[in-house]
Order: C-alpha cells, then sequence, then structure tokens
C-alpha cells in the first residue's frame, strides 16, 4: 500500500494504492476529509463520493478507483482486506464497518497522524474498538519521521 494524492477529472484525492507484485490493483480514495485542528484537507482534496469515475488508467494501467472494494488474497483464503485511510476510522460509522459486513477480515488504514499528547493511546483504542466490534484484525500504519513537512510532527 502506498498513499498519494492523484488528480482524477480534475479533482484531486487523497488515495491508498494497491500494489501486487508489481502490478497497481486498485485505487482507494479517502471518504472523509477532516477539517478541523490541523487538518483542512477538504479545502484542496475531494471525498471519494465526489468521484465518478470507477476505474482509471495509472501507470499506463486500468484499475479500479473506489472507496468500497474489497480484495482477496489467492494464496490465504480466509484473508480478506479493505483499505481506508486516516479520518475513515474517526468518523460514527467507518468505511471498514461496511466492510467488515462484506466479508472483510483484515481493515487497513494509512494515515497520517499527527503527535499530540495522548492521541497515541487514543489510536490504539480506537483501532482496537474497530477490530473488535467488526471481529477482524485492524492495521493501523502512521506516517514516521521522514515525512515532509515542516508544519506538524509525525510519530509513526
Amino acid at each position: 500500500m502506498i498513499g498519494a494524492p492523484l488528480k482524477i477529472e480534475h479533482k484531486l484525492f487523497n488515495c491508498a494504492l494497491a500494489i501486487s507484485n508489481g502490478k497497481l490493483c486498485a485505487v482507494v480514495p479517502k471518504s472523509y476529509l477532516p477539517n478541523y485542528g490541523e487538518c483542512y484537507e477538504a479545502r484542496q482534496l475531494s471525498a471519494a463520493e465526489n468521484a465518478s469515475p470507477t476505474q482509471v488508467t495509472l501507470c499506463r494501467q486500468q484499475t479500479p478507483f473506489s472507496a468500497s472494494l474489497l480484495f482477496d488474497v489467492p494464496q490465504a483464503p480466509l484473508f480478506r482486506f479493505h483499505v481506508e485511510i486516516c479520518e475513515d476510522v474517526w468518523v460514527p460509522v467507518p468505511p471498514s464497518s461496511f466492510a467488515a459486513l462484506g466479508g472483510a477480515t483484515v481493515l487497513v488504514n494509512l494515515p497520517a497522524s499527527n503527535i499530540v499528547i495522548g492521541k497515541s493511546g487514543y489510536r490504539h483504542q480506537l483501532a482496537g474498538q474497530q477490530s473488535a466490534r467488526r471481529q477482524s484484525a485492524y492495521l493501523y500504519s502512521s506516517a514516521g519521521r521522514g515525512e515532509s513537512t515542516t508544519d506538524v510532527a509525525w510519530d509513526g
């Protein structure tokens, strides 16, 4: 999984790119954009609900483009995963909730969550609660020290 901003039909989306064996499998746009504190994504980015295409061409490959994709792993029949991005898990009913109802056993979140006193413990609780309620593993992997900004600090 790689995070990247992508311009699709004159709109900018915060996306996760699903890559397997060197091949782009799908592009997952972020569903919920924060607009508070130090995060003002809605000023520049579009939410997944504002995307009209369901397929995009990227790296000369036609690929699915959706926030509701489920990924199967052929070598592991019980491993079906879903991807959401940062704020998506902080809302009352995260997209991963619907994914779990659709059979996802692993829920993945790719945030760039800044460091704030007490936030690490809260993030652990949030991921743990989402995992327990959805009876799925929840993977939360935040941006680290190498992130390119001088405005906020990342704790990974």
